[in-house]
């Protein structure tokens, strides 16, 4: 997390409440576009980077972002560095927002990714899933997106040094997405995906987006555990 996340926080007002600082409504108009544009950036580079071998995805999604730089002088520059420096993204307002951290656009571009996964499981096993009760599929939305929210509330607490509160929401989170994972194999089975070889083009795309699916869901609980491995760390060096 250190590596490829921190410095979302850093050279921002600690409460974003300055008497001398104002956005106007269009100007935070373009900061939302810009941010919902990173989110769809990071989703892109999520979906198509090729990962080798003992690669992290998360590692070379914030690579490919411009949150680290690489190279034998890195470790030398300051951790502020870190925050996005791509030439694709304009420069944030100067105040604070969660829209500015790097945790909260992979967040938001994890979940959107898993969202998208659920969509088209959906779509491709629509007959099988006649079954499926309709109340799992809202849970399917609901948990996610609480998750999610979870998650933003726990890099909040984290920019303004609550670390018991980061830590907790992102506890949270973590029970959240393990209940997904029990929703997605209610889903797997009801859809009747094979395992293993697929036996037809239309069982082996339902067999790519399951996987892909969990895998996003996998690294978001990693982005949780690296938040609260560093609120940890943070907190020891504090006291």
């Amino acid at each position: 997390m250190k590596n490829d996340f921190d410095g979302s926080f850093d050279g921002l007002p600690d409460d974003g409440n300055s008497s001398e600082i104002h956005c106007g409504e269009a100007e935070w108009a373009l900061f939302l576009a810009r941010a919902d544009a990173d989110a769809e950036r990071f989703c892109s580079f999520y979906a198509n980077l090729e990962i080798a071998d003992g690669e992290d995805r998360l590692d070379k999604c914030a690579l490919a972002m411009g949150w680290q730089l690489a190279g034998d002088d890195a470790d030398a520059l300051p951790e502020a560095f870190s925050e996005n420096s791509s030439e694709e993204s304009s420069s944030p307002p100067p105040v604070y927002s969660l829209l500015n951290a790097t945790e909260v656009v992979a967040s938001r571009a994890l979940a959107a990714f898993a969202r998208e996964r659920i969509r088209r499981i959906l779509e491709l096993n629509a007959a099988n899933l006649k079954s499926f009760p309709t109340r799992k599929i809202f849970e399917l939305a609901a948990v996610l997106s609480e998750a999610e929210m979870s998650m933003a509330f726990a890099v909040d607490a984290f920019s303004g040094r609550e670390y018991g509160a980061a830590k907790l929401y992102m506890k949270r989170a973590l029970a959240k997405l393990n209940a997904y994972f029990v929703l997605i194999a209610e889903l797997e089975d009801a859809s009747g995906t094979p395992a293993g070889k697929a036996v037809s083009e239309k069982s082996e795309r339902s067999r790519r987006d399951f996987d892909e699916l969990l895998r996003a869901v996998f690294d978001l609980r990693e982005l949780c555990l690296r938040i609260i491995r560093d609120a940890r760390e943070d907190e020891k060096s504090e006291d």
